[in-house]
């Protein structure tokens, strides 16, 4: 698969035209945390549209870390 989308220029370009499409769809966040929402850039968007078309399945997870609150004594 990845030789025969390597070796064929058209599909290369029909790949980045479909997922530059994606990409570009405004997104928005219903309910939750605005935060998670902005982690979704178009280029995330883009990449997950070529895996999707590419190889049938892709997957993305976003990892928080808490921030630990720090104690001042003075």
């Amino acid at each position: 698969m990845r030789e025969a989308y390597l070796g064929n220029a058209i599909a290369q370009r029909a790949v980045r035209i479909v997922a530059e499409g994606a990409a570009g769809v405004p997104l928005y966040a219903q309910s939750g945390p605005e935060r998670a929402a902005a982690l979704v850039t178009p280029m995330i968007v883009e990449t997950i549209a070529a895996h999707l078309l590419l190889h049938g399945s892709a997957c993305c997870r976003s990892i928080f870390r808490r921030r630990r609150s720090v104690e001042r004594s003075g």
